[in-house]
């Protein structure tokens, strides 16, 4: 029975044992940790997790001729949409090779998503990305890639942003015609053993949908995607001729298509820390599987905040002649400090730190914590998740109908920098938000109200930076209070 995090981390890990993860291939590039962190963000989305991101492809209920009847279809409609694509490109003067040449040689290249940027001085700024920049004067020297879906508005530094979506519809197009000739250009994978983990996945009733969703055909298919996205960036690599490659939420499976190329290539590649990471956040933890000379999904180097983290990732990668962890700091921190940033904002708030979620008002939001937030002297600052900035009225809402809306703050609370508020905070309460480990970098301590975030950061709560008190005890407000007003 799979309840929580750690119980989805034991059962990944005593699968990795009783089957041969590491000869699942694409290439000569193992594909076990894609494979991995699907299978963990899939089974905590089964366990009620909604802040994981969703997994690619669901629900292939049908057999394996169905799957490449399905496929060969699409390729047919993908090739016609791509040919008219290109017709039209070609008869604009747009090549391939043209577009690849629009690019500078630069040193550096970032990898990130609009989700890490936050609104400051009228622009969009990504906080890690564009705080190092600014802070190491790479201004001159690099490009940054954002995947996923443009942010509109004003994106700091815009110049240096680089998209694929034209690029890639013409690389695609004569990849594919590569692919149908050419021998070398197909993807090669080998799943030795894989229909044995299909089959023991497909005994259990919660993991019989990933079984499902990943069968053979399917994976198949999608590694030839994915093969088709390595050599595009490949491609990217050699033109721009970075010597460094930094990325925000590596597991992305475009992320580690370009990752891959990235290492193949023998270019530095890191991942900066950009949120809580626990003994079980399996995209982290815990690859103590991996082959000596790594995996090139996988970026070699991991960028940490704190020595809490750097242990976590440190137990595995120590025994890696690849990867590594090193400690550099929270970028966004040391930047708002270097350049003395101040806004007006009171003092002596409780910055409450909020996860994603489907059912506020059950959670965050029960009576005990109204009851709490009524009837204590504080003010509550309510920060949200970045990717649920769009639940701020629902939330507004749950508090008028409570009549304490005006114990809170909700607006400036998802306005200002996070480490502006964290130095004006008294203190930082949370489930399980990485505001924990930043509070901490702030010498700011946090009270923790679940069991899920008392393991996360039970590092903090050892060095007494933080403190563990259920959101469900009998005696949750004495106990809060009594703990608050101490701080």
């Amino acid at each position: 029975m799979l309840n929580n995090q750690q119980d989805i981390k034991e059962f990944i890990l005593n699968a990795e044992k009783r089957f041969p993860v590491n000869n699942w291939k694409l290439n000569g590039f193992h594909i076990w940790p894609f494979l991995r962190k699907e299978l963990f963000f899939y089974l905590k989305r089964q366990c009620g997790d909604s802040s994981k991101p969703k997994i690619h492809v669901l629900a292939w209920k049908t057999s394996g001729f169905k799957v490449k009847l399905v496929r060969s279809r699409a390729l047919v409609l993908l090739f016609l949409r791509l040919l008219a694509e290109n017709t039209t490109l070609f008869l604009r003067g747009i090549t391939y090779k043209g577009w690849l040449n629009l690019f500078p040689k630069k040193d550096y290249l970032f990898v990130g998503h609009k989700n890490h940027r936050t609104r400051f001085e009228n622009k969009f700024f990504n906080r890690y990305f564009d705080s190092f920049i600014d802070i190491h004067g790479l201004e001159n020297d690099y490009l940054f890639y954002e995947f996923g879906k443009e942010l509109k508005g004003d994106r700091h530094k815009e110049e240096h942003i680089i998209g694929k979506e034209l690029g890639y519809k013409l690389f695609r197009f004569r990849f594919y015609f590569k692919e149908l000739f050419l021998n070398k250009y197909r993807s090669k994978v080998s799943l030795i053993g894989y229909d044995g983990f299909l089959s023991f996945l497909s005994q259990d009733k919660v993991t019989k949908g990933f079984a499902i969703n990943y069968s053979i055909p399917f994976l198949k298919s999608f590694m030839a995607d994915w093969n088709c996205q390595e050599h595009f960036f490949n491609d990217v690599l050699r033109a721009i001729q970075p010597k460094n490659v930094f990325t925000l939420y590596y597991y992305n499976a475009e992320v580690m298509a370009l990752l891959a190329a990235s290492n193949k290539l023998d270019i530095y590649t890191a991942d900066f820390q950009h949120g809580s990471i626990g003994d079980s956040h399996l995209a982290y933890s815990d690859w103590d599987i991996a082959p000596k000379e790594g995996y090139w999904m996988l970026p070699k180097s991991f960028w940490v905040w704190d020595k809490h983290t750097n242990e976590t990732i440190n137990k595995w990668a120590c025994k890696s002649l690849f990867h590594n962890t090193i400690v550099k700091g929270n970028p966004w921190i040391d930047y708002i400090n270097l350049k003395n940033i101040d806004m007006e904002v009171e003092d002596g708030f409780i910055l409450y730190a909020l996860q994603p979620s489907k059912n506020y008002e059950d959670v965050f939001f029960n009576k005990k914590i109204v009851d709490t937030i009524r009837n204590n002297n504080y003010r509550w600052y309510i920060r949200l998740h970045p990717t649920s900035l769009k639940d701020k009225e629902e939330i507004a809402t749950i508090l008028s109908e409570n009549k304490i809306l005006k114990k809170v703050e909700i607006i400036k609370a998802n306005q200002l920098p996070l480490p502006l508020l964290l130095k004006s905070a008294k203190a930082v309460v949370t489930f399980s938000s990485g505001c924990a480990t930043e509070a901490a970098l702030m010498n700011k301590k946090t009270i923790v109200l679940s069991e899920k975030g008392s393991i996360y950061f039970s590092g903090l709560i050892a060095e007494r930076m933080a403190y563990y008190v259920p959101y469900d005890d009998i005696d949750f407000e004495e106990r809060f209070t009594a703990l608050i007003e101490s701080l």
